[in-house]
């Protein structure tokens, strides 16, 4: 004999969490582009940039995007643009973002990673989440990179946008850093969703 239980003012309440994932895309960039990356970072652009719209629940890209950096240079290569879609308060966390590599360089490197937050049409910072800077991650295998950004907990509106900036190293003075990044990984995030309208069952 079993006792079915409905804990629905938890979830109402929104006391009931999951943590965000979102799945980088095919699609670029809706709103983002070079001068809200610049903003971001502090960073100059790449000869060849690339981005993708990451999405809670996405399709996960199966098109590698063809990238390259002028010899011997730092640039920004590529940004990830993602919306929470929720109102409330981003906690403190960490970011985990991954890049697949499906073309390598034997003389690049994934150094820097910044993450902001963004108003609704990306054209103004609304906050510094976090970044690191000097990882100094090789490109010279394929393969799936990572960076864990420590992210600062943030006051945000519904239509606020998280922009996560990577820049690239060419390390050699003999030619152009050439580089394919397929967007297919999760983005973690320490962001949450409210489990509304959900029934929890104990039985």
């Amino acid at each position: 004999m079993g006792v079915r239980i409905a804990l629905l003012a938890l979830a109402v309440a929104g006391l009931l969490t999951a943590q965000r994932s979102f799945t980088e895309t095919d699609p670029a960039a809706t709103q983002c582009n070079s001068t809200e990356v610049i903003a971001c970072s502090g960073g100059t652009i790449a000869a060849t940039p690339g981005s993708s719209l990451a999405v809670a629940g996405g399709t996960a890209g199966t098109t590698e995007d063809s990238l390259q950096i002028s010899a011997n240079t730092q640039r920004v290569l590529y940004w990830f643009e993602a919306a929470p879609s929720d109102a409330s308060t981003w906690p403190a966390g960490n970011y985990v973002t991954r890049v697949n590599i499906t073309s390598a360089d034997a003389d690049g490197q994934w150094d820097h990673t910044h993450i902001c937050r963004m108003n609704s049409t990306c054209s103004s910072v609304l906050g510094t989440i976090g970044s690191i800077t000097n990882q100094n991650t090789s490109v010279a295998t394929t393969g799936v990179k990572t960076h864990t950004v420590s992210g600062a907990s943030q006051a945000a509106g519904a239509t606020d946008l998280v922009l996560i900036v990577l820049t690239f190293e060419d390390t050699a003075i003999h030619g152009n850093m050439s580089v394919g990044i397929t967007p297919n990984q999760a983005i973690d995030t320490p962001l949450v969703a409210a489990a509304r309208n959900r029934a929890v069952v104990v039985q």
